[in-house]
């Protein structure tokens, strides 16, 4: 695969992301929900500060449903369709075209956290505040979740149906997981036969097993919380934020090589 081959398929991802029908109106009905969402906090922030946090916040938010979208439609699409032979009867990599939709996933995350830097530093300027610096971490720490999300739907897809998939995402992750492991923590203990013992026992492993296996889309949040509301960044900040980007690392490169695995298991052609 070559480096033109590569920009081409990323060109023409970004074409399938801006006729995809399903894209489109999702994207639509995100943009109406923020509209709305930024409208009501208007009125409730109590400071410009706060007006400006919980605007950052929401459009971060809205940017996480809309790449788990993308990721489930990006991959799934195209398998489903039997398209995918389009690519293959090309000498071109399956390993590569999955990379390639990554690659178009960061182009529209990265843009859209842009429009989220730009609007966010217009309004530090023009109620005259002190820019944070915070916000850069903010920002690249919501870009980094994103990019976890659209891999691991795109994984789930390519798995199941993409609706069933993005049932599996919303029911099961890392803290329900842990929630149904603190539940069945006293019935494992308290079991009355051998049976029930083992029942729980296995159910434990499973569970113990699914959590560590499914991605932490913020997986030092609580410790970056200061910087989340304050935007301000400190030394003791530093680790945490190394952490988050070499755990996003391998867990993005680790979901991508899974994709791959799978579809040359799936019958494309």
């Amino acid at each position: 695969m070559t480096a033109r081959q590569f920009l081409a398929s990323v060109h023409t991802n970004l074409v399938f992301y801006r006729r995809n029908r399903l894209l489109v109106l999702a994207g639509l009905v995100v943009l109406l929900a923020l509209v709305i969402s930024i409208i009501s906090s208007g009125f409730t922030a109590s400071d410009h500060f706060d007006l400006i946090q919980g605007l950052v916040s929401m459009i971060e938010g809205f940017t996480f449903v809309f790449t788990a979208i993308l990721g489930l439609v990006a991959v799934s699409h195209h398998v489903r369709t039997r398209s995918v032979k389009l690519v293959l009867t090309r000498p071109f990599s399956l390993g590569g075209w999955v990379l390639s939709h990554f690659a178009s996933a960061v182009l529209v995350v990265l843009v859209l956290h842009l429009v989220i830097l730009i609007v966010a530093v217009i309004l530090f300027f023009a109620w005259d505040l002190p820019f944070q610096w915070g916000l850069l971490v903010d920002i690249a720490s919501s870009v980094l979740t994103c990019l976890t999300v659209f891999v691991f739907m795109q994984l789930l897809s390519t798995l199941v149906h993409p609706a069933v998939g993005a049932v599996i995402a919303v029911i099961f992750n890392p803290s329900s997981v842990h929630a149904m492991l603190t539940m069945i923590e006293a019935p494992r203990r308290f079991a009355s036969s051998d049976i029930g013992a083992v029942f729980y026992q296995v159910l434990s492993w499973l569970l113990t097993g699914l959590y560590y296996l499914l991605p932490e889309y913020m997986p030092f949040g609580r410790d970056l919380q200061t910087v989340f509301a304050t935007y301000r960044v400190t030394r003791f900040d530093l680790p945490y934020i190394v952490l988050t980007v070499l755990y996003t690392t391998l867990t993005v490169s680790l979901y991508l090589m899974l994709t791959t695995v799978v579809l040359r298991r799936k019958r494309l052609i």
